[in-house]
């Protein structure tokens, strides 16, 4: 009978910690979505920026209290349903915070993300003969081709019970809080409001990783990161492993694994630390090219030899350009607010309300 009784007292221990770790983890699980979703140069990160054009306001766009948007709801194409759906706007917006950026983080970390995510919106929705993504006619889509979008239904369920409604709330009066506002630059819409999950101290410029210069996608500082969970990232490989993925990859290059420390050379890096370069042997190819060869973090990385391992070490999280989400964070908790916060990513924009005449 002892023997059971500690048998259940362990039991029910494990319970509890099973119960915890299942909590915290459909809590935080934004948090792994900012740290794979938004990461760089594929479908998700760049957020269209080559395809997106400055979009210059007019005098019908701008009214005396904001920008007129001439609609309220944005075609959404849902990928699991296979159809469009319209939604309104500030609905959508809800959802996207709630699917990209963790609702425990500070309020006002979300409504800077509420900004961008309509500002995106509303690019798409000023542009979309420019940018269709050949779907049914949407705006978006609620993948990471676009921004993730969860509904209000799906969103509850994915969290616990006892906090669903309070997390929802919190976001909404987020978005709320923010209404209507959007990213100007020059009179100009931001038609690139670009966010990534973590900087490694110094966000990356628009210039350096995309190939684009946009004047309000800057390298810029951002502090305290350096302490957070996953900041450091370590990725093993050994020189056998490491020189197939390169030649399948790249056969040109003719990686050799006996001499894999000779053949690796990096060979230029950004101001933020990000490596734009990086030979192979004969072939030289973009550092963004090289982290999704290998699914690494971000660009910015280290690669050490010691015997037949080879380990490559990044810092941060995500392409660099734009918002830093866990950045914004912790800028919230030293009391900065939602327009300092964006100010301070995206270089020399003002925050425009919309409007609806309609």
């Amino acid at each position: 009978m002892y023997m059971r009784n500690v048998n259940m007292v362990s039991m029910n221990t494990k319970l509890k910690y099973a119960i915890i770790i299942i909590v915290l983890i459909v809590i935080l699980m934004p948090v792994a979505a900012i740290m794979t979703n938004i990461t760089g140069y594929d479908s998700s990160d760049v957020k269209n920026l080559e395809k997106v054009q400055e979009y210059k306001l007019s005098d019908k766009d701008v009214k005396a209290n904001g920008i007129d948007i001439r609609r309220d709801k944005i075609r959404v194409y849902l990928a699991k349903q296979k159809k469009v759906k319209k939604i309104k706007i500030e609905d959508y917006v809800v959802g996207v915070v709630s699917g990209e950026m963790p609702a425990g983080f500070s309020d006002e970390a979300l409504k800077a993300q509420a900004v961008a995510a309509r500002t995106y919106a509303i690019a798409h929705m000023k542009v979309d003969q420019n940018i269709n993504n050949g779907i049914q006619g949407a705006d978006v889509t609620d993948t990471t081709k676009n921004q993730v979008y969860i509904g209000k239904t799906q969103r509850l369920k994915l969290w616990p019970k006892a906090d669903r409604y309070k997390l929802w709330n919190k976001i909404v009066h987020a978005v709320n809080a923010t209404k209507g506002q959007v990213l100007t630059y020059r009179n100009n819409l931001v038609m690139n409001p670009q966010y990534f999950a973590m900087s490694s101290g110094r966000t990356e410029s628009a210039k350096a990783v995309f190939g684009s210069n946009v004047p309000y996608l800057k390298s810029v500082k951002s502090s305290g990161e350096s302490k957070l969970d996953n900041y450091k990232t370590v990725k093993l490989f050994t020189k056998s492993n490491l020189s197939t993925i390169i030649d399948t990859k790249y056969p040109k290059a003719d990686v050799r694994e006996s001499q894999i420390s000779q053949d690796i050379h990096i060979l230029k890096r950004s101001s933020a630390g990000g490596v734009l370069k990086i030979k192979l042997r004969k072939e030289t190819i973009k550092g963004t090219d090289f982290r999704f060869m290998l699914g690494l973090r971000s660009t910015n990385f280290t690669i050490t030899y010691a015997g037949n391992e080879v380990k490559i070490k990044c810092i941060g999280s995500g392409h660099g350009v734009g918002m830093s989400q866990w950045g914004a964070n912790i800028m919230a908790k030293e009391g900065k607010n939602y327009e300092e916060i964006l100010k301070h990513y995206y270089t020399g924009v003002e925050i425009k309300k919309l409007v609806n005449d309609d």
